[in-house]
């Protein structure tokens, strides 16, 4: 770092604070403005691949479509229905306290 850069992280460090909220920590001024967040990483991969599922159009209408199928009392498809096979491995689903993890 240049000493002006080095200075002002060091500056910052003597003026901050980490308040816990659960999983979650953020860091404020000596005001109590908060001015940054810190996450766990497997809290990180979870909100990442939130989004990119959420992004992703495509899959999300057939996500919806899928719902409204099982609100109408529909039979969705079997994996061997639609792709003519047995899977080979089935990985597990995430379980709902860790929200799940995405490869970066």
């Amino acid at each position: 770092m240049t000493g002006g850069v080095a200075q002002k992280v060091a500056s910052l460090a003597e003026h901050v604070y980490f308040e816990d909220l659960s999983s979650l920590q953020y860091i404020t001024k000596p005001s109590g403005e908060p001015v940054s967040v810190v996450i766990g990483i497997e809290e990180f991969k979870s909100l990442f691949e939130t989004l990119q599922i959420q992004s992703d159009k495509k899959l999300m209408g057939s996500i919806d479509r899928a719902k409204g199928q099982l609100r109408e009392g529909q039979k969705l498809k079997t994996f061997e229905e639609v792709f003519g096979k047995t899977p080979i491995a089935v990985a597990p689903l995430p379980c709902a306290k860790s929200h799940g993890s995405a490869e970066l």
